[in-house]
């Protein structure tokens, strides 16, 4: 996993921190079957994990950029599984984050490269 070179202060660090761990869990699940996730707590255990920082980073930069809040796709729905994850663990679906990590990563990918090429260096 690549460490942020940029400050904690600097909101483009939250989207590269997204991008990093969309890859991960992109690398953890692919090639995996729904039954093989299903079956594997290892595997959801990691993918639970680095999709409680995505939720955490997309947080933290909307904060400090608020005003780029709607160019984030399902950004609550991010924001909602981060809070699920941490706050009501016992209550995960497996199946919906399956389909979630399967599904809906691309799009926020793609967001968050797009609004760091337009943030710049």
């Amino acid at each position: 996993m690549k460490s942020c070179s940029r400050t904690q202060r600097d909101p483009r660090a939250f989207l590269e921190d997204v991008r990093t761990r969309i890859g991960l869990v992109q690398s953890f699940v692919a090639g995996r079957t729904r039954v093989e996730f299903l079956r594997d707590q290892l595997l959801q255990s990691a993918v639970e994990r680095e999709m409680s920082v995505i939720g955490e980073a997309v947080v933290r930069f909307v904060a400090m950029r608020p005003e780029l809040e709607a160019r984030i796709r399902d950004c609550h729905k991010n924001i909602g599984l981060r809070n699920r994850l941490v706050h009501a663990y016992m209550l995960i679906d497996h199946d919906l984050l399956f389909d979630m990590v399967t599904a809906s990563l691309d799009p926020l990918d793609e967001d968050a490269r797009r609004l760091l090429e337009e943030l710049g260096d």
